[in-house]
């Protein structure tokens, strides 16, 4: 393991213990997730699957703004090319998130979001391809780990339907990268519902 990927782990942790330790509300959930894969059989695939985020909310004082780290784990598999190159790719991503409040009352909250997010990725899989001098179709199996980061936005709702349940909703997340590999493309779409625990 090379000295970047150990820097990367250990801001992985404190990023991690921050949010544990900070006083705030902790949100748990899942939902649907796409996003976009390099693979060796093409540049990109489109991928889809499930997604599971945990998100600590902080009030930033009395005003609007709120602090949101989100810790999210997207479990993906190919779409365009299933057929010839089948995949599955794990993403964990964790992104220090900043939201506005523009809707603040007691039972509704309304707040886009915006901040920077590091993705750790693994993705496992084979492609067929045919070997004309062999005249024979050939499989060759993908193990491959990737690392993007960029820029990740989107918009947030908590619903408190009464005291000891509030839900919150996340209807758009993106995540683009801007990292050379993937430059320009979104790395994942997630939508989920969470619940405050």
């Amino acid at each position: 393991m090379n000295q970047k990927s150990n820097l990367r782990i250990v801001l992985f942790i404190i990023g991690l213990i921050i949010c544990v330790q900070t006083n705030g509300q902790t949100y748990l959930g899942a939902g649907y997730a796409g996003g976009i894969v390099q693979t060796p059989i093409s540049s990109v695939d489109q991928a889809e699957g499930i997604s599971i985020s945990v998100i600590h909310e902080i009030q930033l004082g009395e005003g609007r703004w709120r602090f949101d780290p989100q810790l999210n784990a997207a479990f993906l598999f190919s779409q365009i090319n299933r057929e010839v190159s089948p995949f599955y790719t794990t993403r964990v991503s964790l992104s220090p998130n900043v939201a506005f409040q523009i809707i603040k009352q007691e039972r509704f909250n309304f707040a886009p979001f915006t901040g920077l997010f590091a993705s750790w990725g693994l993705t496992n899989g084979s492609f067929s391809y045919f070997d004309f001098s062999t005249l024979q179709t050939k499989n060759e199996s993908i193990n491959e780990s990737s690392f993007n980061y960029g820029f990740e936005f989107g918009i947030a709702m908590n619903i408190k339907v009464k005291d000891k349940l509030t839900i919150k909703l996340v209807p758009l997340d993106f995540q683009a990268a801007l990292n050379e590999e993937n430059k320009g493309n979104f790395v994942k779409f997630t939508s989920s519902i969470l619940f405050r625990i």
